[in-house]
């Protein structure tokens, strides 16, 4: 990653964000970028405090259809959870795809609020997550992708309305 992408304002377009150690390259970066499309962040591992990633103000990237979030296999877990419960979507998103996640458990924001328009869920090597909140309250989804590593779930939170999953065409475990 070049340092300091933050700086270019009228950046529409980044497909992937490498998260650095120094500054420069951290999460805060794309705080005043208006960003178009789909993005990929990775080594989120890097990021060791909530307030850092609340910084990237993912929320108020309503043209942001896309997201994926990833860290490293064999990274730590010990702040994973805040991280990622500070990493909330705007309510356009479509996609969602998270990697790596250490967390016991997903974050809050996942939910109908925030989610409404989502329409594909995947989660890949979350070896550590054992709850899955009620996606069956997603009223848009058609596809739920659960892959390696994420075996480990012991439990789908309560659904206010249990086995609704009315958009669901695809789902893979």
């Amino acid at each position: 990653m070049p340092p300091r992408v933050g700086l270019l304002t009228c950046l529409k377009s980044l497909n992937c964000f490498v998260i650095g150690k120094r500054k420069g390259y951290q999460l805060g970066e794309l705080k005043n970028l208006n960003l178009y499309g789909s993005i990929s962040i990775t080594k989120l591992d890097r990021v060791k405090k909530d307030r850092d990633a609340k910084e990237a103000n993912l929320s108020a990237k309503a043209n942001l259809h896309s997201l994926r979030l990833s860290w490293d296999f064999d990274g730590t877990h010990r702040y994973e959870s805040e991280v990622l419960e500070a990493l909330k979507s705007h309510p356009n998103l479509k996609y969602l795809e998270i990697i790596g996640f250490g967390g016991i458990r997903l974050p809050d924001w996942m939910n109908q609020s925030v989610l409404k328009k989502v329409v594909s869920i995947t989660i890949r090597g979350c070896e550590n997550c054992s709850s899955l909140l009620p996606f069956g309250e997603l009223p848009c989804l058609e596809s739920l992708e659960l892959y390696t590593g994420s075996a480990e779930v012991e439990y789908v939170e309560e659904d206010a309305h249990p086995g609704r999953l009315p958009s669901l065409r695809k789902l893979v475990i």
